[in-house]
């Protein structure tokens, strides 16, 4: 439902701010301190005392994520999944948590530092960009897929005109032929 894939295009997109990773970096923390989390997943989806919990816990997660946005973000999300923006709310709330414990575990085989988080929220970008639902990524402040298709595009016309300055003119049509 683009649930997972925007928590997390929201924390590398809260990692890349001024400050951002610090906070992240103590989500993580508050997050890794419960740490049977992840290896008792059937009672925290049983709707009990450990739900509400991370439930709580989740939805302050998902507010300092998306502030004044949460409204939007689940409507968006509910509108692309058919569900109620109300019940995204709460799937979100709950899976805040997990998310934030499976990132500090990979936080903590990186070596626990910041450029280590950096790198790995950096990493998730390109990945996660064709799996938000549509709108969501203009909305989080990221390019669209054209923008970063004609990134591509101007880097590789400069290369081009690079390898064409240092070669002769001829070798640029004989390496065209080859590819065919």
């Amino acid at each position: 439902a683009g649930i997972v894939p925007t928590q997390i295009a929201a924390l590398a997109n809260l990692g890349s701010t001024s400050g951002g990773l610090e906070q992240i970096s103590r989500m993580l923390d508050s997050a890794t301190s419960n740490s049977s989390l992840l290896t008792n997943l059937g009672s925290l989806f049983g709707g009990g005392a450990q739900t509400q919990d991370a439930v709580r816990t989740g939805q302050g997660m998902i507010e300092s994520l998306f502030g004044n946005k949460l409204g939007s973000v689940a409507d968006l999300i509910a509108s692309s999944a058919g569900l109620r923006a109300a019940s995204v709310t709460s799937l979100m709330a709950l899976i805040a948590p997990l998310i934030l414990a499976v990132l500090g575990r990979q936080r903590a085989a990186a070596g626990g530092g910041l450029a280590g988080l950096a790198s790995l929220l950096g990493d998730q970008k390109s990945l996660l960009s064709g799996l938000l639902p549509a709108g969501l990524a203009s909305m989080l402040g990221w390019p669209t897929l054209a923008s970063g298709v004609s990134q591509v595009a101007s880097g590789a016309a400069a290369g081009a005109a690079v390898v064409a300055s240092r070669r002769p003119a001829w070798l640029i049509p004989l390496a065209a032929i080859a590819a065919l």
